[in-house]
Order: C-alpha cells, then structure tokens, then sequence
C-alpha cells in the first residue's frame, strides 16, 4: 500500500526546518511537497521543492494534491515591516493555503498558530491569530490542528534579540533550580515539530487546540 503525500509551508522557520527533517525521514509519507519562496538548495528522494508565490497557489495547484498539511507560516513585525504585511503571511496566506488544498483532496491541516488569541482581543496579534483560526474552522477538514507552543526555544537561522535573552534566562533558572522548565513558560522547538509529527499519525475527527504542555506530552510519547 502505498504511503501518504504530505506538504509543508514556512519550512525555513525555527519548527518548520525541524518538522521538515522529520517528515523525511518517516516512514508514513512517500513524498514531501516543500512550499517555498526561494529555492533551499536541498535534496533528497523524497522531497518535492515548489517555487511558488503565495499570492497565486493557483499556479501550483497540481502540487497541492496531498493528504496532510503541515503549516508553519509565520514572520515578525520587524521583519513584515508593516501590520498589513504581517497579517498576509501570518493570516491570508495560511487561509488560501487552506482552502486551495482542501479543494485538492486534503484530510488533514495541522498549524502552528499562538495561545490567548480572539477575534476581538484588543492586541493585534493575538487578534490576528484569532481572526485565521476562525477564518480555517470554515473549512470542513477531517483533522483540523492548532499549534499553540509557549516560547519556542532553539537555533533560529535569523536572531531574534528577545526571544534569546528570554531562552536564555529559562535555561539559566533551570540550571540553577534543577528542574524543568514549565510548558507555559518555554518549549523547545524540537519537541513541536515531533509533537506535530505524532498528531498527524493520530488525526482527531474535527477540531483540536494543543497548547504546550499536551505538546510535550505528545513528544515525549513512544
């Protein structure tokens, strides 16, 4: 019987590039379709590389056709430059994504999204997440995931100066106390790509919210 086809976007991120490698490696997916701006320069048997523009996925709808998707989408104020552009990439995009591969045959979508978040919270961001969780529970998937982690800590390819004083703080109190840090406060990005890995192996019928420490739990499971 032949193995699933999964596709993953935003792979160039700190989840991303993790949950990227272990979709290569594991046995449940024959192929892995990467949605990309630019070219990663990587190889393997498995591996689909789709240049695409996320404006227009119409033009790639053919490399749409799989059975999960995995969404790690998602940039910075500072990077974004602007409110608007940020809620394209952390808001549009995913939604599109959504919709053009459910069109497609897609079971399964499973994103990273953030806790704390509404549709009428007063901060933008967490509004933001809350107007793309509403935007995606409109789309009738078999399996639909939401990704809350706490702080994610790990090797970012771009620095983030906050995020690092703030990892490097937990990491310096559990040294000292000896004792592990708390999924509300810090998570490490290893263990949300592996979590993310496991729910799609074990898709739940309709909804489902993770937050952090059902991450840990997940990824820590044999």
């Amino acid at each position: 019987m032949p193995g699933k086809m999964a596709l993953i976007a935003g792979s160039s991120g700190l989840v991303g590039n993790l949950l990227l490698h272990q979709l290569l490696q594991d046995d449940h997916y024959d192929q892995i379709m990467v949605l990309v701006r630019r070219s990663i320069a990587q190889r393997h048997p498995k591996l689909v590389e789709v240049v695409c523009d996320f404006n227009n996925l119409e033009e790639v709808s053919s490399y749409l056709k799989v059975d999960d998707v995995f969404c790690c989408l998602g940039t910075t104020i500072k990077k974004a430059k602007t409110r608007t552009a940020m809620n394209l990439v952390d808001r549009d995009y995913p939604i599109d994504l959504a919709k053009k591969t459910f069109e497609q045959g897609a079971q399964q979508f499973i994103i990273i999204s953030a806790p704390n978040n509404g549709e009428n919270s007063p901060f933008a961001y967490s509004k933001m997440k809350g107007q793309l969780e509403a935007g995606l529970r409109k789309i009738p998937f078999n399996s639909l995931a939401f990704i809350h982690p706490s702080l994610l800590m790990g090797d970012r390819l771009e620095f983030r100066f906050a995020e690092s004083i703030s990892t490097a703080l937990l990491r310096g109190i559990t040294k000292i106390t000896r004792k592990p840090i708390s999924a509300k406060l810090g998570i490490e990005a290893v263990d949300v790509a592996t979590a993310m890995l496991k729910i799609a192996h074990n898709p739940q019928q309709g909804v489902t919210t993770y937050p952090a420490k059902k991450l840990q739990e997940i990824a820590a499971t044999k």
